[in-house]
């Protein structure tokens, strides 16, 4: 019946899409049932629905109906430990003191992935680091790439890992497979110790 109930209200988002992106009804017609859909999806206790949602609303709503329409969403969502549709839900709305809350609950709850997302983009250094350490006692080295990523930061990936796809465009395999990411900074940090090579990470 669960099932039943997940396709049928799939099926009315599409048709609505379907039928605003070939003018069939307004902005305004699309928003009410758009409206009527969300409130459809938070009977049922389905959030992450009501997520998709609320982004489809975007185009139809205004700024402050969408904003409290995803606040609502967040509270709910954490309240009944749904975190990544918290995340979800504050994030887009820009509420990061509630995502600083979120991250501590989703670290404490082992929901890491989620922790990860949150103090990535609170750029809270010291959260990810304890996420990192959680993936190193457990040997996830998949997950230990990718946090070690966004804690290094972007920008730092992009100039040691770019500077050595030029070296491979040189010489004439730019296609040839990169480094991990550990073993590019490994590399980085024994240049570091052998030239007059700076390696910063901020």
């Amino acid at each position: 019946m669960l099932i039943n109930d997940n396709m049928h209200l799939f099926n009315v988002l599409h048709s609505i899409e379907f039928e605003r992106e070939n003018g069939y009804c307004s902005n305004e017609e699309t928003k009410e049932r758009l409206l009527h859909l969300n409130q459809m999806a938070l009977e049922k206790g389905e959030l992450s629905f009501s997520f998709k949602v609320c982004k489809e609303l975007e185009e139809v709503c205004s700024e402050h109906e969408l904003h409290n329409l995803l606040e609502n969403l967040g509270e709910r969502s954490y309240q009944e430990g749904e975190l990544p549709v918290a995340y979800d839900a504050f994030s887009k709305s820009g509420n990061l003191e509630r995502l600083k809350i979120v991250g501590k609950k989703a670290f404490e709850t082992q929901d890491l992935y989620t922790a990860e997302k949150s103090f990535d983009l609170l750029r809270d250094r010291e959260g990810l680091l304890k996420v990192i350490r959680v993936y190193n006692q457990r040997d996830e080295f998949g997950s230990l790439e990718f946090a070690l990523q966004h804690y290094l930061g972007q920008d730092f990936i992009r100039e040691v890992c770019g500077n050595f796809d030029t070296w491979l465009e040189k010489k004439g395999i730019p296609y040839a497979p990169a480094f991990e990411t550990s073993k590019v900074i490994n590399m980085a940090y024994h240049l570091a110790d052998k030239y007059d090579v700076g390696v910063g990470i901020a």
